[in-house]
């Protein structure tokens, strides 16, 4: 996760173009890399509470979290923003969005930064998440990609900012027929 005060569309094709080019060639088994561009940036469905805002989020398949390669990408994000965020996750991915390698998929990536209710336990939570939440979400909100992410460790000394995220994709409203 990537958090800058400033992020032009200069910065947000330097992510997805070089800085995801060099991180590919690190050797990870893949790579998804999500900007706040001009093309999302004004969304009715932006909220941001975080300061900086999320500008960036990148996700990358490896083997190992601790390896090297995964050292190495984090140096390159690293310097590109002014905090960075590094988690190792667990994946769900209940409803794939198509994949498009190499290209931009045509739509919103709505990133939720997800938080338990204190009164609430984790198992209670997770499966008002995952179980009940998640098919009405796909049902209701025209949604053609759902990810779901647990956090498991905090791979950078930013702070944990929530135990989970959700990734839900949908079509750009002048894309809806």
């Amino acid at each position: 996760m990537l958090r800058a005060a400033e992020c032009d569309d200069d910065w947000c094709a330097r992510q997805r173009g070089p800085v995801a080019d060099a991180i590919i060639r690190l050797g990870v088994a893949g790579l998804t890399v999500n900007v706040r561009d001009s093309a999302v940036r004004d969304s009715v469905m932006t909220l941001t509470t975080l300061d900086p805002p999320v500008a960036a989020v990148v996700s990358m398949w490896t083997q190992q979290c601790y390896a090297d390669q995964v050292s190495a990408a984090l140096n390159l994000l690293r310097a590109e923003c002014d905090q960075l965020g590094a988690y190792l996750v667990t994946e769900s991915v209940p409803l794939p969005a198509p994949l498009e390698i190499g290209r931009r998929t045509n739509g919103l990536a709505n990133m939720a930064l997800l938080r338990r209710p204190a009164d609430m336990d984790e198992e209670t939570w997770l499966a008002r998440w995952q179980r009940d939440h998640t098919p009405v979400a796909i049902e209701t909100q025209a949604t053609f990609g759902y990810t779901q992410n647990w956090v498991v460790r905090v791979l950078t000394r930013m702070r944990r900012p929530s135990p989970a995220s959700s990734k839900s994709c949908s079509r750009r409203r002048r894309s809806l027929t």
